[in-house]
Protein backbone atom coordinates (compact mmCIF):
# COMPACT_ATOMS: atom_id res chain seq x y z
CA UNK A 1 0.00 0.00 0.00
CA UNK A 2 2.48 2.74 1.06
CA UNK A 3 5.45 3.77 3.68
CA UNK A 4 2.74 3.74 6.38
CA UNK A 5 1.55 0.27 5.75
CA UNK A 6 5.35 -0.88 5.71
CA UNK A 7 5.91 0.94 9.15
CA UNK A 8 2.77 -0.36 10.66
CA UNK A 9 4.25 -4.31 9.68
CA UNK A 10 7.91 -3.07 10.82
CA UNK A 11 6.80 -1.70 14.12
CA UNK A 12 4.29 -5.10 14.79
CA UNK A 13 7.41 -7.00 14.46
CA UNK A 14 8.62 -5.91 17.55
CA UNK A 15 5.36 -6.60 19.48
CA UNK A 16 5.14 -9.56 22.43
CA UNK A 17 8.68 -9.62 23.14
CA UNK A 18 9.08 -11.82 26.32
CA UNK A 19 13.05 -11.19 26.98
CA UNK A 20 13.77 -7.66 28.52
CA UNK A 21 15.03 -6.21 25.74
CA UNK A 22 12.21 -7.73 23.81
CA UNK A 23 9.76 -5.86 26.16
CA UNK A 24 11.77 -2.51 25.88
CA UNK A 25 11.59 -2.56 21.96
CA UNK A 26 7.49 -3.71 22.25
CA UNK A 27 7.13 -0.64 24.46
CA UNK A 28 9.04 1.50 21.83
CA UNK A 29 6.95 0.06 18.93
CA UNK A 30 3.73 0.72 20.79
CA UNK A 31 4.52 4.32 20.98
CA UNK A 32 5.45 4.18 17.60
CA UNK A 33 2.22 2.68 16.39
CA UNK A 34 0.04 4.48 18.66
CA UNK A 35 1.67 8.01 17.12
CA UNK A 36 1.00 6.50 13.60
CA UNK A 37 -2.81 5.81 14.36
CA UNK A 38 -2.90 9.36 15.71
CA UNK A 39 -1.65 10.62 12.38
CA UNK A 40 -4.00 9.17 10.35
CA UNK A 41 -6.83 9.04 11.97
CA UNK A 42 -8.13 11.99 10.77
CA UNK A 43 -8.29 10.36 7.07
CA UNK A 44 -10.84 8.29 8.05
CA UNK A 45 -11.06 6.42 4.74
CA UNK A 46 -7.16 6.26 4.31
CA UNK A 47 -7.09 4.94 8.03
CA UNK A 48 -9.95 2.75 7.26
CA UNK A 49 -8.01 0.94 4.62
CA UNK A 50 -4.68 0.75 6.27
CA UNK A 51 -5.93 -0.93 8.48
CA UNK A 52 -8.50 -2.73 6.98
CA UNK A 53 -5.42 -4.42 4.36
CA UNK A 54 -3.33 -5.39 7.17
CA UNK A 55 -6.53 -7.73 8.84
CA UNK A 56 -5.27 -9.99 6.44
CA UNK A 57 -1.58 -9.76 6.93
CA UNK A 58 0.03 -13.56 7.73
CA UNK A 59 1.46 -12.32 10.69
CA UNK A 60 -1.05 -12.43 13.92
CA UNK A 61 0.71 -9.27 15.58
CA UNK A 62 0.04 -6.94 12.88
CA UNK A 63 -3.60 -8.77 12.96
CA UNK A 64 -4.00 -7.90 16.24
CA UNK A 65 -3.08 -4.24 15.83
CA UNK A 66 -5.02 -4.07 12.55
CA UNK A 67 -8.17 -5.17 14.14
CA UNK A 68 -7.89 -2.81 17.41
CA UNK A 69 -7.40 0.07 15.13
CA UNK A 70 -10.47 -0.67 13.36
CA UNK A 71 -12.18 -1.07 16.60
CA UNK A 72 -10.90 2.26 17.71
CA UNK A 73 -11.73 3.59 14.77
CA UNK A 74 -15.75 1.88 15.06
CA UNK A 75 -14.52 0.40 11.35
CA UNK A 76 -15.23 -3.28 9.84
CA UNK A 77 -16.10 -4.21 13.84
CA UNK A 78 -17.17 -7.48 12.60
CA UNK A 79 -14.31 -8.35 11.06
CA UNK A 80 -11.62 -7.14 13.78
CA UNK A 81 -13.86 -8.55 16.50
CA UNK A 82 -13.30 -12.18 14.38
CA UNK A 83 -9.51 -11.76 13.92
CA UNK A 84 -9.07 -11.43 17.46
CA UNK A 85 -11.36 -14.23 18.35
CA UNK A 86 -9.40 -16.32 16.25
CA UNK A 87 -5.89 -14.71 17.67
CA UNK A 88 -7.34 -15.80 21.30
CA UNK A 89 -8.42 -19.12 20.61
CA UNK A 90 -5.18 -20.05 17.95
CA UNK A 91 -1.87 -18.36 18.22
CA UNK A 92 1.11 -20.23 20.07
CA UNK A 93 2.10 -17.17 22.00
CA UNK A 94 0.14 -16.59 24.97
CA UNK A 95 0.69 -13.13 25.55
CA UNK A 96 -1.38 -12.17 22.17
CA UNK A 97 -3.73 -14.68 23.53
CA UNK A 98 -4.29 -12.84 26.68
CA UNK A 99 -4.14 -9.18 24.59
CA UNK A 100 -6.57 -10.14 22.28
CA UNK A 101 -9.43 -11.97 25.15
CA UNK A 102 -8.64 -8.44 26.91
CA UNK A 103 -9.53 -6.30 23.80
CA UNK A 104 -12.65 -8.19 22.57
CA UNK A 105 -13.80 -8.32 26.54
CA UNK A 106 -12.85 -4.19 26.72
CA UNK A 107 -15.13 -3.61 23.51
CA UNK A 108 -17.99 -6.21 24.76
CA UNK A 109 -18.16 -4.34 28.38
CA UNK A 110 -17.59 -0.29 26.72
CA UNK A 111 -18.52 -0.50 23.09
CA UNK A 112 -14.96 1.21 22.41
CA UNK A 113 -11.64 0.98 23.37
Amino acid sequence: MDHVREEIIEQCSHLFGETKAEVKRNNKSVDKLMQIFEQIKEQSEYAEAVYTDLLNYDDDKVRFEAAVCCLKLKKKVREAKMVLKCISQQNSNPAIRFSAEMVLETWENNGYL
